[in-house]
């Protein structure tokens, strides 16, 4: 991640657009105390309605609560009520990815990889 951003204590994110799909990378713990944060900055970056998807990549998240996983899912809600496709989320570590499958979030937001 390049030029990452203190999204709170534990968490930083940063954020590339390739041809016209953003991709946001999550660096550290995202929990209810930096929720807010997270979703005011992914949504500074998202691209306009019409273009590609914004992609969150998890490889670097070494934590999620319930807290992170509703930001998520109001993140991809708010996205597809402004036209986007929503949220794509690829590369989680094994023990986000337990949390993310025992939440049942993968029905709402596309999951890969």
């Amino acid at each position: 991640m390049t030029h990452p951003d203190a999204l709170g204590p534990f968490l930083r994110g940063g954020a590339v657009h390739l041809d016209g799909t953003l991709v946001y990378a999550l660096e550290g713990e995202l929990d209810l105390a930096a929720a807010d944060v997270f979703c005011r900055r992914v949504a500074q970056f998202a691209p306009v309605p019409g273009e590609g998807p914004v992609v969150l990549d998890l490889s670097d998240l070494t934590f999620i609560d319930p807290g992170g996983l509703r930001a998520l899912c109001q993140l991809d809600e708010a996205l597809r009520a402004s036209g986007g496709p929503g949220l794509v989320v690829r590369n989680m570590q094994p023990q986000v990815r337990n949390v993310f499958d025992a939440a049942g979030v993968g029905a709402y937001v596309t999951v890969v990889g």
